[in-house]
C-alpha cells in the first residue's frame, strides 16, 4: 500500500510539473515581468542623513535645493528644456501686482453705480478676497433690489438749496440750506462694502479681505466686523476728521481688523 501511495504522489508531481512548464511555454515574452529597478541606495543614505539634522537645517537644506530639483524635473520630463538658459523667454515684469489688481476690480465696479456725485467725494465699489486670493463678492453703491433709480434722491448731504427754491421765508438773500435728509440720497442708499457681502458667491468671507477706494464710514465697519472680514485695503479716508470714520477705525481696532 505504501509503494502505491508513493507512485501516486510521484505521478501528481510530475502532473503539476508538466502543467507549469505548459503554462511557461504558451506565455508571451511580452507579458513577462519587468526586472526589479535598482533601489537608490544614496537617496536612503542621504534621507537618512537629514533625519539626524535640526529641523532648521532640514528647511534650509531644502530651500536651497528646491530649485535644482525642479531644474532637474524638467530638464528630464521635458527632454532639453532648461529653466536657466539665457535663452529663454522671460516673463513681463511690468504686471500687476494682486492688490492693484483687486483694487482696480473695485474701482471698475464703482463705475457701475448710477451716483452722480464725483468719485473722489463718493461713488465707492468694493471687492472681497478669500485666503486663497479668489474673487468672491463684488459691489457698489446703489440703491435696494426693486427701487428705481429715477424714484428716490441722488442728492448728497451737503448739498444745498436757495432758500427761495426751499420756499423758506429766511430772508431774500440767496443764502443756501442743507437739504433735509430725506431728500438726499443717505436714508435710501445701499453702499459698495454691504452690497459686496450680500452679493457673496461663497458660503461666507469668512478670513477675507475687502478692497475699497474709499474708507468705509461706521455703519459699513459694523457688517463688516461681523462678516468674518479681517483686513481692508483702502486708497483713501476723504472723511478722515469725521465722527463716522473715526467711528469705524475704533470699531476695526477693537475687532482686531487690519487696516491697510
Amino acid at each position: 500500500m505504501l509503494c502505491l501511495h508513493q507512485q501516486h504522489h510521484h505521478y501528481q508531481r510530475r502532473c503539476w510539473i508538466a502543467t507549469i512548464a505548459t503554462l511557461l511555454a504558451i506565455i508571451p515574452s511580452s507579458l513577462s515581468l519587468q526586472p526589479p529597478r535598482h533601489t537608490n541606495f544614496d537617496a536612503i543614505v542621504e534621507t537618512s542623513h537629514k533625519m539626524s539634522l535640526s529641523s532648521d537645517q532640514i528647511d534650509e537644506c531644502s530651500t536651497s535645493q528646491k530649485d535644482s530639483i525642479i531644474r532637474d524635473t524638467i530638464l528630464k520630463e521635458s527632454r532639453g528644456y532648461d529653466i536657466h538658459s539665457p535663452t529663454n523667454v522671460p516673463k513681463r515684469s511690468s504686471y500687476l501686482s494682486w492688490d492693484d489688481y483687486f483694487l482696480a476690480v473695485a474701482y471698475l465696479s464703482a463705475q457701475r453705480s448710477k451716483d452722480p456725485h464725483p468719485v473722489r467725494n463718493s461713488r465707492n465699489g468694493a471687492c472681497i478676497v478669500d485666503a486663497m486670493g479668489r474673487i468672491v463678492g463684488i459691489g457698489y453703491d446703489g440703491f435696494p433690489r426693486g427701487c428705481s433709480d429715477d424714484c428716490l434722491p441722488w442728492a448728497s448731504s451737503n448739498n444745498t438749496t436757495s432758500s427761495s427754491l426751499a420756499g423758506t421765508d429766511n430772508g431774500d438773500d440767496g443764502s443756501s440750506n442743507i437739504l433735509p435728509w430725506l431728500e438726499t440720497r443717505n436714508p435710501y442708499l445701499c453702499h459698495a462694502e454691504i452690497n459686496a457681502i450680500l452679493n457673496k458667491c461663497s458660503d461666507n468671507v469668512v478670513g477675507g479681505r475687502m478692497f475699497v477706494p474709499n474708507f468705509p464710514g461706521n455703519e459699513c465697519a459694523k457688517f463688516i466686523i461681523q462678516s468674518g472680514i479681517n483686513e481692508i485695503i483702502y486708497v483713501k479716508d476723504i472723511d478722515e476728521d469725521s465722527d463716522s470714520s473715526r467711528a469705524s477705525r475704533i470699531l476695526f481696532e477693537v475687532a482686531g481688523v487690519k487696516m491697510t
